[in-house]
């Protein structure tokens, strides 16, 4: 009579276990926040394209008026208060508005960083804001989408460095309740939002993109921007 013998199986020690979660942890730890850069980086190079695709579009608008954002012949001119996202859709530079007031292809015009925050029609809100030296005075929309005011235009064919005309910009729109359509280099409502690792992505009138300093936006007159995302706080900048 022969004894049969079975293997027996050996499972995972107390030890084995704690130190393979351990290493699962690790890793996780690591890989996490890597994606999560990934992802952010993706989202920066998204919403870089689209300040850019908004000047791009800007532009031809004001060279196919001679130079004047919908002005008239002559070096200035003084004009009912408008949203330049209004001017760009509704002049099918970008996207095709509906009848609902929402546009059709009008995404470019926002950040992926940044969410629309206050959740009203999307053509009265977006996430890049229009210089003040470039559509100056002082119209803004009202929270009920109301204008009020005048803008007062410039002959960008007088602009010496475009280069240095900052046009587009990430914005955020403060704490008052307005629907403020561009940046502005004071304290009101509106300004630069560095939201991208304390760096804003912004566009100048020779169509160029770059992710802008604090030191750079305040090099061409910028004075104050939002730092940070979900509740940005306003500061000085410094050069």
């Amino acid at each position: 009579m022969h004894a049969s013998h079975h293997a027996r199986r050996r499972g995972f020690t107390l030890i084995e276990l704690l130190t393979v979660i351990a290493i699962i942890g690790i890793l996780a730890a690591i890989i996490i926040p890597t994606v999560g850069k990934v992802r952010e980086s993706a989202r920066v190079a998204k919403c870089s394209s689209n300040v850019r695709q908004c000047a791009q579009a800007f532009i031809l608008l004001v060279n196919d008026n001679k130079g004047l954002y919908r002005g008239r012949s002559g070096g200035a001119a003084t004009l009912d208060a408008t949203l330049w996202t209004n001017e760009l859709t509704d002049r099918g530079m970008i996207g095709t508005r509906q009848i609902n007031g929402v546009v059709a292809g009008g995404d470019v015009m926002f950040c992926p960083s940044l969410p629309d925050p206050d959740g009203v029609d999307d053509h009265l809100w977006r996430t890049f804001g229009l210089n003040l030296m470039t559509a100056a005075g002082n119209a803004k929309m009202e929270g009920n989408g109301s204008r009020t005011g005048e803008i007062y235009t410039s002959n960008f064919n007088l602009v010496r460095t475009p280069s240095r005309h900052l046009l587009f910009a990430d914005s955020y729109r403060g704490t008052e309740p307005t629907q403020s359509f561009r940046i502005m280099d004071n304290a009101a409502t509106g300004g630069v939002h560095l939201r991208h690792g304390d760096r804003a992505n912004a566009a100048f009138l020779d169509g160029h993109v770059e992710r802008a300093s604090e030191q750079k936006l305040a090099a061409v007159g910028i004075r104050e921007a939002f730092f940070g995302v979900g509740a940005p706080t306003r500061r000085a900048l410094s050069e």
